[in-house]
């Protein structure tokens, strides 16, 4: 008799555990679809922020001197200082050409023909570079008729260099400013990304206008430099609006996620290194697509996965970082990043079978320092060596990480969800309790919709009675005690 009442104790609770686990995941779902979509929905009169007026359509055209929005074959130049205090001592002069070939070929319908390394003691120079120098660019480039652009790899040339290379070379001349805006704007998917672009985009036109307005010998009318004034001015007033509304919506998004107490986890790195095909191989979110580009992802999204002991938590996909641009480009991202930075934990992910790894691990570290993080939260980073399966074959990874795996292959995932569970239990508090509860009782219930329960086992010493091992914080066993254990005693 008593096998039968085990055996139809453990039945009736596996029908429990299955239909709370759907009743729970049902619920989950709703909440992280919301959640997920991350992106702030604007209302229908917000239409007209982004719209160009005649006006700002041509000062950008004048400020930028070149045709962006056309395909190009383009002869890459990468300078370098060859020595003092500017000098790159973290990267060596071909990775940095390489990664400015991968800028170029990340803009559709653009191509690299031709590249060349020269070395300078300032980028100061009137002219940029020497005489010498630019007379071999003149010949390289106006003796190939296939050239029809020149990236110059540094992160803003001035005005008049950029005027003065383009006369020699007769072509249009691009810095990484502005190969970087082209990427933004040709990958951003939506009128939240595209905002933030139109504000990066602001302190360059801002600079070619003052550098005109400074110039003393051009004949240029005060009124006329006044017209110019007023529609930049313009534009700042309605984007800036425009972002301070998305500010409040995010902190109301925010506000309202933190209610939920749903663990989160930051996801980060430079570039490219694979942060979204990790995600998709963490939660098997097959709306995820990663893409081997550059800036491939400039939303930030939100995915539900599941750690070892069932507890669901959000990953959350960020906009890659990269070297040598100016900080004005990436800050009107942090209203976005904002929301990444405020997880629970970190996993910084570094693509380990890039040349260049180590300089951009360094990059990505001091960028999250000048996002002045809450020490708590840097106390809780994760730093993974992905691609480990690309790394090519006699090399090694130099430098010591939490753990190497392969996001495409699935190397060291399971170990990753249990250093992301253990951080996260740290990082927020929670707890691994067995709690034991009479089988399908309101206890039982209210465990099942309100904590994470990893397992469910009979209860030697009664059949009556299950043991739950169970996640929950100080906050929910409270509530549990006030639930259950406080009304018996006022009963």
């Amino acid at each position: 008799m008593f096998r039968i009442l085990r055996h139809a104790c453990r039945t009736v609770c596996s029908a429990h555990f299955v239909k709370a686990s759907q009743s729970q995941f049902a619920s989950w779902k709703l909440v992280s679809r919301w959640i997920s979509t991350s992106q702030v929905k604007f209302s229908d009169n917000s239409q007209d922020d982004l719209e160009e007026s005649d006006e700002f359509k041509t000062i950008r055209d004048e400020a930028q001197t070149g045709a962006l929005g056309t395909d190009h074959q383009v002869f890459v130049v990468q300078p370098f200082i060859k020595w003092g205090k500017k000098m790159k001592r973290n990267t060596t002069r071909d990775f940095m050409l390489a990664e400015s070939k991968a800028l170029v070929s990340s803009i559709q319908g653009w191509r690299v023909v031709d590249s060349t390394i020269i070395s300078l003691l300032s980028f100061d120079k009137k002219s940029f570079f020497g005489k010498g120098n630019l007379e071999l660019l003149k010949r390289q480039v106006r003796g190939d008729a296939r050239v029809t652009a020149v990236f110059v790899s540094v992160d803003v040339l001035k005005l008049h260099q950029q005027k003065m290379l383009q006369d020699l070379f007769q072509v249009p001349v691009f810095d990484r400013y502005m190969i970087v805006i082209q990427i933004f704007k040709a990958h951003a998917k939506t009128r939240e990304a595209r905002l933030q672009i139109a504000i990066a985009e602001l302190p360059y036109l801002w600079t070619r206008y003052r550098t005109i307005e400074d110039a003393t010998n051009m004949n240029i009318t005060k009124g006329f430099l006044d017209s110019k004034r007023m529609v930049l001015m313009e534009r700042e007033q309605k984007l800036k609006k425009a972002l301070n509304k998305l500010k409040g919506q995010r902190e109301m998004m925010r506000n309202k996620k933190q209610r939920q107490k749903f663990p989160t986890v930051a996801v980060v790195g430079y570039t490219n290194c694979g942060k979204t095909t990790l995600i998709k191989a963490l939660t098997d979110d097959d709306s995820l697509v990663p893409r081997n580009q550059l800036f491939a992802t400039l939303d930030v999204t939100t995915h539900e996965g599941m750690l070892p002991n069932r507890l669901r938590i959000l990953y959350v996909d960020t906009i890659g970082f990269i070297s040598n641009i100016p900080t004005t480009l990436l800050e009107p991202f942090k209203v976005t990043l904002e929301d990444a930075m405020l997880a629970d934990i970190i996993i910084h992910v570094v693509d380990v079978s890039n040349p260049d790894y180590l300089q951009q691990k360094q990059h990505v570290d001091e960028t999250l320092q000048h996002l002045e993080l809450e020490e708590k939260i840097l106390e809780h980073v994760l730093v993974v060596g992905n691609k480990v399966d690309a790394v090519p074959p006699g090399e090694r990874v130099t430098e010591e990480y939490d753990l190497l795996i392969s996001a495409t292959r699935g190397t060291g995932l399971a170990q990753l969800k249990e250093k992301v569970q253990d951080m996260i239990l740290k990082a927020t508090g929670r707890k691994n309790i067995t709690m034991r509860v009479r089988s399908g009782g309101s206890e039982y219930q209210w465990l099942m919709k309100h904590t994470a329960v990893s397992n469910i086992r009979e209860d030697d010493t009664s059949a009556e009675h299950l043991l739950l091992d169970v996640v929950m914080t100080d906050v929910i066993m409270n509530k549990f005690k006030h639930e259950f254990i406080s009304s018996r005693k006022r009963g």
